[in-house]
């Protein structure tokens, strides 16, 4: 199982982060500092200077919210408390003139975790635009810009920062530029300068760089920060022609903007007057390198360029929005031309293929060589291959690994420059999951029944191809009862990147309306990747009640659909924010159609507030004319048809500024889900109908309380359960009680307590109630657990890994499971003839909760519990 390694944020709004900081999490480190605090740092811009003109940046930190905006002026800062662990979550609203705003947002560390862009267009993104975990470090990282890498040469670079205070030692990893972080090479320093020594000629490299202050205290690892080892080409030969080509759809030149091409220690810009196109030749020394960058004007929409070799052939291209400052180097003409591109073509366990386009002219050989990733040259595994080869087959890997390759042209007398790195990771050899389920269909929400299919679609991502495993699914957590072997029993074959589907003969009830979640999973021994196992789908048949709908958030739910407007307080006398529209000649219809809403039970009723006011100050109340009508009708096939079970006109209405309140009992729908529709129909005049206060009160089936238990330590109370309902009427009423029926509390979510059993019983706004049990295991408290002589578990309670080391007497054969509280196995291993292994078991895909960690040898069987908690 992999080390996992978590980005403590990524790359947003299309902005490339100078510096981006990363945290490994691992779970020690994580226990010890759950409960710091820290300060985070906004920077708000505004070009124009007047402020953010109503704009906000909303802040959810550990669920306290505060917000921010410049008020006026052209910047201004703020700063916000972040909890170590708890949930951080930015939302941002616009303002008017939203292409001026602009911010950036710095954490504890003072380095940048989201920027917004630039003032200009595009304008800030809207909504939310950030939710991770907030991070408040124990170990302050090293100063993001003091960093400096120089000497470097062609297999060395040295690297230079500032001294943290408190760090015991530091860590640096490095590779190959846009290597996957946690899976370079790294060592440690106690100095705050080191050299990088082993490395290749002519390639990009990325540092990253972290302080560590002590046990369980870490710092974030700064970086990446990229530099470019030397390259010494041939000896300077003949002369060549390069050909730039330039282009500007608008045809009036590039406003500014110009390409320069440096050779030789001589610059020459490279523009476009005006015009659509022009075209441009250079001459060039064989073997020296030529180095090409952009500078942007006005306009960068129009800009493309292409660069030609003198064969002819485009070897860089860029634009519209092209890249600025440097942005491509070759060696001109090179008297050993080696490929012109080289890529993985298949990429297996053990194996995998890597092919090239030769450059014109080059007949090979061609000398392959691959190894671990970073590798130096020289230490991997070589293969030359005749120059009629274009592809070259790896053999020997290691499953799950990352692995570079490099291919260079043999000329018999020199090497040409080797092509690459080519970063690659091999498959495992046995993994298979569910990636889908396409039965049944969501649309088809009215038709679902007593005995609908579950179809599958079952993805083959190791190597080997699969057949004879099992395969199940769960809906609402209640596993189906599947009867194996004539279910759930696969005995096709999935061949390696592969998608077959199938479907479960074992049907489920979906008839009654509500929210399914359907979980399907395979069952393959040997999977080495459980966390694809298993693919969630959810299908909400009608939204639970109540149907509870007053505006006053002055929006229409995004389910509904309808030709009115939100109009605030006053707007033409109306006491409160109503959904109106103004009927008259021009405009002689007004539609409203809800969401579908189930089940309706025998005493339900539908409740709404209307009126008719005379346009356009609301003040006089309208008289309905012939044709003036306001139809209220319900569904129950998802809207294909409506009945018409209420008519407001001329005859029931009574005239009145006021609102009117209507109720009507829809008891005949028990048992089904209705769409409920407003038809206003124009007769004469010019006047608002105005609705408000739609509701379909009553309770839904459940409250749909979902726990989230994080255990005790044993002998001790330190467990707690974090309860949220999801359906009904907030506010709500809580009561805990104990396995001896004593209430111990009457809050949403309980702490300070021992492992054992619990209930809790919920009343919404409305009366309705649920009710919910919960175990409250235990866990031992020293961060690890000897589960038998030789065995140890640790760190428990665990983050994102734990592991597992095993030391029997003699080698021998034995099992390893873990399991979830459903009792599904996610994670087997079994070593053979084997007497001391330490296992890691990767906990990251897997939700907070407790978990069985089982050992199988020799007919004995040793158990212990594995606590995920975040």
């Amino acid at each position: 199982m992999k080390i996992f390694f978590a980005k403590l944020w990524q790359t947003l709004a299309g902005k490339a982060l100078p510096a981006m900081a990363l945290v490994a999490l691992t779970c020690a480190a994580f226990s010890t500092v759950r409960a710091q605090t820290c300060t985070y740092s906004i920077d708000m811009f505004d070009s124009f200077g007047d402020g953010w003109n109503g704009g906000v940046l909303m802040v959810i930190s550990n669920g306290d919210t505060s917000t921010h905006t410049l008020l006026n002026g052209t910047n201004g800062s703020a700063n916000f408390q972040v909890t170590n662990g708890a949930p951080l979550i930015m939302i941002y609203t616009a303002g008017s003139f939203a292409s001026e705003v602009a911010f950036d947002v710095y954490d504890s560390d003072d380095i940048l975790i989201y920027t917004s862009g630039p003032t200009g267009f595009p304008a800030p993104t809207t909504g939310e635009i950030y939710n991770e975990p907030g991070f408040c470090p124990n170990c302050p990282a090293p100063n993001s810009n003091l960093v400096a890498i120089f000497n470097i040469t062609d297999s060395t670079a040295h690297v230079n920062w500032l001294d943290v205070i408190n760090a015991e030692y530091y860590t640096l990893e490095y590779g190959p530029a846009g290597f996957p972080f946690g899976y370079g090479l790294s060592f440690d320093t106690t100095t705050s300068a080191a050299d990088l020594s082993g490395l290749n000629a002519g390639v990009t490299y990325d540092v990253y760089i972290g302080a560590v202050c002590g046990i369980d205290s870490n710092s974030v690892f700064i970086g990446p920060y990229t530099f470019t080892t030397t390259y010494t080409p041939g000896s300077p030969g003949d002369t060549c022609v390069y050909t730039l080509q330039l282009f500007d759809s608008f045809g009036d030149g590039w406003n500014g903007s110009f390409l320069t091409v440096t050779h030789l220690g001589n610059s020459t810009n490279y523009g476009m007057a005006t015009g659509n196109s022009i075209t441009y030749t250079f001459t060039a020394t064989s073997n020296v390198p030529i180095g090409f960058s952009y500078t942007a004007g006005s306009f960068q929409n129009e800009v493309t360029y292409n660069i030609l070799d003198p064969n002819g052939i485009v070897i860089f291209s860029d634009g519209p929005y092209p890249a600025t400052g440097d942005v491509f180097t070759t060696i001109a003409c090179p008297t050993c031309p080696g490929p012109l591109d080289a890529w993985m073509s298949d990429v297996n366990a053990n194996n995998a293929t890597v092919s090239w386009e030769a450059s014109f002219g080059a007949a090979g050989p061609y000398i392959v060589e691959y190894g671990p990733l970073g590798f130096t040259l020289g230490t991997g595994t070589a293969d030359t291959l005749s120059g009629s080869l274009s592809s070259a087959t790896l053999t020997g890997l290691l499953e799950n690994k990352y692995y570079d390759v490099y291919v260079k042209l043999d000329c018999g007398t020199e090497f040409s420059k080797p092509v690459g790195p080519i970063e690659f990771r091999t498959l495992w050899l046995n993994d298979i999951g569910v990636t889908g389920i396409t039965a049944p269909d969501p649309s088809l929400q009215c038709n679902l029944g007593a005995n609908d299919t579950v179809r599958i679609e079952i993805t083959n991502f190791g190597q080997l191809p699969q057949t004879l495993f099992e395969f199940h699914y769960a809906v609402n957590g209640v596993p189906a009862n599947i009867p194996l072997p004539q279910d759930g029993l696969y005995t096709g074959v999935v061949g390696n990147d592969s998608t077959n589907t199938i479907a479960f003969e074992t049907t489920w009830d979906f008839s009654a309306p509500g929210l399914y979640i359907i979980e399907a999973w395979t069952v393959l021994e040997g999977d080495t990747v459980p966390a694809n196992d298993t693919f969630r789908y959810e299908i909400l048949t009608a939204f639970p009640k109540p149907l509870k709908e007053d505006f006053e958030d002055n929006a229409v739910p995004a389910t509904w659909v309808h030709d009115g407007f939100i109009y605030a307080p006053n707007s033409h006398n109306n006491p409160t924010y109503v959904l109106s529209d103004n009927l008259y000649s021009g405009d002689q219809n007004f539609t409203l159609t809800t969401q579908r809403i189930g089940p309706i039970l025998d005493g339900d009723s539908l409740t709404f507030d209307y009126r008719y006011v005379n346009w356009s100050a609301g003040t006089i109340a309208k008289e309905l004319g012939p044709g003036d009508t306001l139809k209220v009708q319900l569904s129950n096939d998802c809207g294909e048809t409506f009945e018409t079970i209420f008519n407001i006109d001329a005859s029931n209405h009574v005239t009145s500024t006021d609102f009117a309140h209507i109720v009507l009992d829809i008891s005949e729908y028990d048992g089904e889900a209705v769409t409920v529709q407003f038809l206003g129909t124009w007769g004469s005049g010019d006047y608002w109908l105005d609705l408000d206060n739609i509701n379909i009160l009553g309770c839904p089936p459940s409250l749909n309380l979902v726990g989230i238990a994080h255990p005790s330590a044993e002998g001790d109370s330190t467990g707690s359960i974090d309860l949220t309902p999801y359906f009904g009427t907030g506010p709500y009423s809580f009561v805990w009680s104990n396995a001896d029926g004593d209430t111990i509390a009457t809050t949403q979510n309980v702490a300070d307590l021992p492992g054992g059993n619990y209930a809790v019983e919920v009343v919404d706004a409305n009366g309705c109630s649920d009710f919910k049990e919960f175990e409250l295991g235990t866990f031992v408290n020293d961060k690890q657990v000897a589960i038998a002589p030789g065995i140890v578990l640790y760190p428990n309670p665990a983050s994102d890994r734990a592991f597992l080391e095993i030391e029997m007497t003699t080698a021998r054969d034995y099992q390893v499971r873990l399991f979830n509280t459903s009792g599904q196995v996610l994670y087997t291993w079994a070593p053979m003839n084997d007497r001391h292994s330490k296992l890691e078991l990767d906990m990251s895909q897997q939700a907070p909760g407790l978990y069985i960690v089982q050992i199988l040898s020799e007919g004995k069987s040793y158990h212990a519990k594995l606590m995920v908690a975040r």
